[in-house]
């Protein structure tokens, strides 16, 4: 061990201290990447406090999006506060009142 030590000083690769970019930051197939909005997604919340309640197949359903796109819109939609997490194959609980989202356009106004 000594011998290589010896024969030169340690050159370290940096590159491997950076992360790589996750798939959500490339969003190929036509899809709107994690971090912007997604042109349906206040369509969506919209329908899901009229039917209280969301899921990926209702989604789809009813504004005509694929799988992925749907999920997305979801998990957005739960960061954002207004459906819980999954619970297996139910429906998720919406957190919000019918009414909250007219409530928060008046206030932009």
């Amino acid at each position: 061990m000594d011998f290589w030590k010896r024969q030169a000083a340690p050159e370290y690769d940096q590159s491997y201290l950076i992360a790589p970019p996750s798939d959500e930051e490339g969003a190929g197939d036509g899809e709107v990447a994690s971090g912007e909005q997604d042109p349906m997604y206040e369509e969506a919340v919209r329908m899901v406090l009229r039917m209280g309640k969301a899921s990926t197949s209702t989604l789809q359903r009813h504004l005509r999006l694929g799988y992925g796109r749907a999920a997305r819109i979801l998990d957005m939609m739960q960061r954002d506060g207004i459906i819980g997490p999954p619970d297996g194959s139910k429906p998720r609980e919406v957190l919000k009142r019918p009414d909250w989202l007219r409530e928060v356009e008046d206030q932009v106004r």
